[in-house]
């Protein structure tokens, strides 16, 4: 409990970390201290979400006789042990200007359109013995309603170079009775 508060770092957007400096210099001992406090707290995060989420998700799935589906990465995930456990593991592609450029050495999301996530989550996949692995395609995109077939068609390339084996277009839809009745925008999958 005395180092509770010393797993959490300051976040921005999206849940990012914003800075990893507590204003303060601390011991090299109490530093490692520390690190092997996060390390414990994050390893539990994953147990418990595979635990009380993925098996039973899982589980639930196969009783039903339907096919798990998840993006079983990110925050709290471990992409690599997830993907061992759903039936089709997917992953994300976003399109960013600079999609097909040459790849930055500073900036992993210039001139490429996959998360670096999709080859994790492929690799688990083909570990586990599983060939089709989706992938939720053009999920944002910096040129909203400007996003040419090109485009569309270089960020799938690279997400079949990473391991997808199945593209899900994940389109920006929007209408008028949508924005009514939703309050905004709406998302859905093509």
């Amino acid at each position: 409990m005395p180092y509770l508060p010393l797993i959490m770092w300051r976040i921005g957007g999206m849940g990012n970390v914003y800075d990893y400096n507590y204003g303060t210099k601390f011991t090299d001992k109490f530093q490692e201290t520390i690190e092997r406090v996060r390390c414990d707290f994050d390893r539990t995060k994953v147990e418990l979400l595979r635990e009380r989420f993925l098996l039973p998700f899982q589980n639930w799935c196969t009783k039903n006789g339907v096919l798990s589906r998840a993006q079983a990465y990110g925050r709290g995930y471990h992409p690599l042990e997830s993907s061992l456990v759903v039936d089709i593991p997917e992953g994300e592609t976003w399109i960013k200007y600079g999609v097909g450029e040459e790849i930055s050495e500073t900036d992993y999301r210039i001139g490429r359109a996959y998360t670096q996530a999709n080859k994790f989550v492929s690799s688990g996949a083909h570990l586990s013995g599983k060939r089709l692995i989706s992938c939720e395609e053009c999920t944002n995109t910096d040129m909203v309603f400007n996003a040419t077939l090109q485009m569309i068609k270089l960020a799938s390339d690279q997400s079949f170079i990473t391991g997808i084996t199945h593209s899900v277009y994940h389109g920006f839809n929007y209408s008028l009775k949508m924005r009514h009745f939703r309050g905004g925008y709406g998302m859905g999958t093509i």
